[in-house]
């Protein structure tokens, strides 16, 4: 049962799963930064992130979650960040996706 649970949220998120729109980062949100702040996810990773995501994926309300093996950064079409945080936090579904 696990295994077919595991199976398709990788089908869901592999449907989610776009080219990088290319957009540049230009603010954070209050919440962004105080994601970034407390979760240890540095200035240099954030950037590394956005520019050079292994994955990028399509959420709801227009907002793209870039992927490496370092972090996940949220952000909105804008280039507003909205969340982030350092692989220590993935769990399975992302850990998959990197594989």
């Amino acid at each position: 049962m696990l295994v077919q649970k595991i199976n398709i949220n990788i089908l869901i998120i592999s449907k989610m799963i776009i080219e990088n729109p290319g957009i540049g980062l230009t603010s954070f949100s209050k919440h962004g930064l105080n994601q970034a702040i407390t979760r240890g996810v540095n200035p240099s990773t954030i950037s590394n992130t956005v520019k050079n995501p292994v994955v990028v994926l399509q959420q709801s309300r227009g907002n793209f979650l870039f992927l490496t093996r370092e972090a996940v950064v949220v952000m909105n079409n804008a280039g507003r960040i909205v969340s982030t945080y350092p692989a220590s936090m993935f769990d399975n579904s992302i850990l998959n996706v990197l594989k």
